[in-house]
């Protein structure tokens, strides 16, 4: 006789049985919001955030904010209203936890791994993961991606499928 595992999820076991992937798939403490709020840029009114790191030089901050700027135009949206950007540090950095309050739809990270953020899940770099209603995307650092065409097409390729109709 073979395992039925319907039969088990009929059962009044289901909670015992299942208990096993009964976890939370990001942890972390939780930062001030306050601080995300003065390291953040854009109204975010579409629900989307870029999280980076890029040095403190006011060049390299601009370059950042270019290449985002860009890729956000190049899917109809303006970047100064449609989405929030966050230049994260050592420092200053946020968690998956922390970014609730900002009601973030699709989340782009570049640069830094699930676990930076607190996601206890192997995500793939560019391809996109759903963890509580919340599409997340890794990608590499800024400036990996801007001098790789390559990286660059599979971001693009992402953006145009969420974003774009056909």
């Amino acid at each position: 006789m073979g395992f039925n595992f319907i039969k088990v999820l009929k059962t009044k076991y289901y909670s015992a049985t299942m208990g096993f992937i009964d976890y939370k798939v990001y942890t972390g403490i939780d930062i001030d919001n306050d601080i995300l709020k003065k390291i953040s840029f854009g109204s975010n009114q579409k629900g989307i955030c870029f999280v980076y790191e890029c040095k403190d030089s006011l060049e390299e901050v601009q370059k950042a904010r270019d290449f985002l700027k860009k890729i956000v135009g190049a899917i109809r949206l303006d970047f100064e209203q449609d989405t929030l950007s966050l230049n994260v540090t050592q420092d200053n950095t946020c968690s998956f936890r922390s970014l609730k309050e900002f009601n973030v739809k699709h989340l782009f990270v570049f640069g830094r791994t699930p676990s930076d953020l607190g996601i206890q899940a192997a995500i793939p770099m560019y391809k996109a993961m759903t963890i509580n209603e919340c599409a997340v995307f890794f990608a590499d650092d800024l400036d990996n991606l801007i001098a790789n065409q390559d990286k660059k097409r599979l971001l693009w390729n992402h953006l145009k499928s969420t974003f774009l109709p056909d």
